[in-house]
């Protein structure tokens, strides 16, 4: 389990939650639905970042799938140190695709703590040169992320979090 989060199998129509790839959305609803021969529950999400329609997802592959509560108020602190922080990817062999692998793997993965992490790492080599397209994409997406889960866990106006979460990466 991701630290400091908290992995729920039940979730309630209209809770907002975070999906691994696509990050805040909400519960749209939950139906059952017969698939491939077999009845069973799903949850329909919207996501809020991207333009999909919506999604759906068994409500028993949830957990494994990586959905979650959105972070609380009381790990913002945690967030906004990792972003402070300069951090290196370890990965064996350090080929640029293993890298960008490994970077885009813990993006994917959901966990808070990990995109920040990749946005951080990806932040402080963009001071120093370049970044290629792929990583450049990686980048905002990870940016994104952050920016919408914290704006979505807080009382915060997006723009002040924007803000703040700039500020933290340049220094």
């Amino acid at each position: 389990m991701m630290m400091g989060m908290k992995n729920h199998n039940q979730f309630l129509k209209d809770e907002m939650i975070i999906h691994p790839i696509h990050g805040v959305s909400i519960i749209k609803d939950i139906i059952d639905k017969k698939m491939f021969g077999r009845k069973e529950k799903y949850y329909v999400i919207q996501p809020k970042m991207d333009k999909l329609q919506e999604i759906l997802i068994p409500v028993r592959n949830s957990q494994e799938i990586g959905l979650r509560k959105i972070t609380e108020t009381a790990e913002f602190k945690n967030i906004i140190q990792i972003l402070s922080k300069t951090h290196e990817i370890e990965v064996e062999g350090g080929y640029w695709n293993r890298q960008y692998a490994k970077r885009l793997e813990m993006v994917q993965s959901g966990d808070i703590y990990q995109v920040s992490q990749v946005l951080k790492m990806l932040s402080d080599r963009r001071k120093e040169k370049m970044l290629s397209y792929t990583d450049e994409e990686l980048y905002t997406k990870a940016y994104n992320l952050v920016i919408s889960e914290l704006f979505h866990s807080t009382k915060i106006e997006q723009e002040e979090i924007e803000i703040l979460v700039d500020f933290t990466l340049d220094t």
